[in-house]
């Protein structure tokens, strides 16, 4: 096998969190599964499960099961529609680490510590056969769009490429030290690695070589002609039929990186804390702000391109506006660095996952239920769905303070006439009325 350059090694992180296809429903998992209905914020079910969660993935186009793997090596099938757990797929001596559906849904394929990659049929539960060829475990995979085949990458440091109809192994890569994950371009003719970019015929080696500079970040664009790569100060593109470097441009360590929907723009987020907007073509910087206190560990657009969202080892999710950069809010706070964020198709929720193996799903937009100004135009107060009725002084456009309704969600919330009174209506029987300038009772 031939052998391609070094590359520094990355850390591996399995996920817990899912959203379904269309975006209604999360799941979640470590001690249990559950199952969360995304508008409402509401769990729908819990499902227990002695050994801890390791990896979540929803079935392809309906949505109908759900996939779980866990420490004992089991794999458990959830129907969505009854409420039910319909197959345990128990063959593996440890724990499975990762899990993917194939694109039609007719396959689902795990990935190991005891090394076996069993291809199973979610539905009946029967093992359709064993691909061993890896010295370790695997650590990535991918499978083809045309789901004939997929590519497997592991600790040994070699790429696999199966046949999904034999279920054969076709051909052995070497794989540079420390690569860790792996894609297939749109065309099926490359490998993206964190090492660089691999060519599927030819030569074993890959066509884009960083040259013992670590890539920590890439991304193609949809029709695979061209990939992005971030690393040791520079931000590269290929021609990724040939290799060929087309544009270079200097830039700081770029940890996450992201394409617009349009592919005109492209945010890069980096080990300082920044985030910098580029220009396509040509590539060139827009603008870099200061954006977390620490490392930024992902970044990504939202399906409309006019929100990204960022999160880093400070913790925090932040949104922010495109055009022009700048601060939106802080969506949400982990309780240790956030290591990957995702918009929901729709755009309207972000998931955040960290690396205290806990995943938190936001709304886009803080939900108001209610909002009322006063006569004088100077006040306004609203009503939102953690059970609080906020009041702003309007001129700064500043919250001034809330009063607590309860943990159920604020419908309504009016002035009186003459402005001395506030009344709230939320989810529960209760009718509230307060004097408007009330101190006592407002959370400061």
């Amino acid at each position: 096998m031939a052998s391609c350059s070094t590359a520094r090694s990355l850390f591996y992180m399995n996920d817990d969190q899912a959203i379904s296809p269309d975006s209604r429903l999360a799941a979640t998992g470590s001690e249990d599964i559950i199952l969360w209905d995304v508008k409402t914020e509401q769990i729908i079910t819990r499902w227990d499960y002695p050994s801890y969660v390791w990896s979540l993935a929803w079935s392809p186009k309906t949505g109908r099961y759900l996939v779980s793997t866990h420490g004992d090596g089991s794999i458990l099938i959830w129907d969505i529609v009854g409420r039910e757990r319909i197959a345990n797929l128990n063959q593996h001596g440890r724990a499975v680490t990762a899990v993917a559906f194939t694109p039609d849904g007719q396959r689902v394929i795990p990935a190991s510590e005891d090394r076996s990659l069993i291809v199973w049929n979610p539905i009946s539960g029967s093992k359709q056969g064993v691909l061993q060829g890896h010295d370790s475990r695997a650590t990535s995979f991918a499978v083809a769009p045309d789901n004939t085949w997929k590519a497997s990458l592991g600790f040994d440091e070699t790429l696999i490429e199966w046949d999904l109809t034999t279920l054969k192994s076709r051909k052995t890569i070497a794989t540079p030290m420390g690569t860790h994950a792996v894609a297939i371009s749109p065309d099926n003719h490359r490998f993206a690695l964190d090492a660089g970019l691999l060519a599927r015929e030819g030569p074993a080696c890959a066509l884009v070589n960083y040259h013992d500079q670590h890539a920590s970040s890439f991304t193609f664009t949809r029709d695979g002609r061209k990939l992005y790569g971030g690393g040791r100060r520079l931000l590269r593109v290929w021609d990724a039929s040939n290799g060929r470097r087309l544009e270079s441009v200097p830039a700081e360590e770029a940890d996450a990186m992201s394409l617009s929907p349009d592919e005109t723009r492209l945010v890069t987020g980096d080990l300082k804390g920044q985030l910098t907007l580029w220009r396509t073509q040509p590539l060139q910087p827009l603008v870099t702000i200061p954006a977390h206190e620490a490392r930024i560990k992902q970044v990504a657009f939202a399906p409309d391109g006019q929100t990204i969202a960022s999160v880093g080892d400070d913790k925090k999710l932040k949104l922010w506006q495109t055009q022009p950069l700048r601060f939106l809010k802080d969506i949400g706070e982990h309780s240790a660095p956030v290591l990957a964020v995702a918009f929901a198709p729709d755009g309207q929720q972000i998931a955040g996952g960290g690396q205290d193996r806990s995943v938190r799903v936001y709304t886009r937009r803080q939900t108001w239920f209610g909002r009322r100004w006063a006569n004088d135009g100077l006040r306004l107060v609203t009503g939102s769905s953690e059970g609080l009725v906020w009041r702003w002084d309007v001129a700064t456009q500043q919250k001034v303070n809330a009063l607590k309704v309860g943990d159920s969600n604020v419908r309504s919330v009016a002035f009186s006439p003459n402005g001395e009174m506030l009344v709230g209506t939320s989810s529960d029987p209760m009718l509230r009325i307060w004097r408007a300038a009330e101190k006592a009772s407002l959370i400061p």
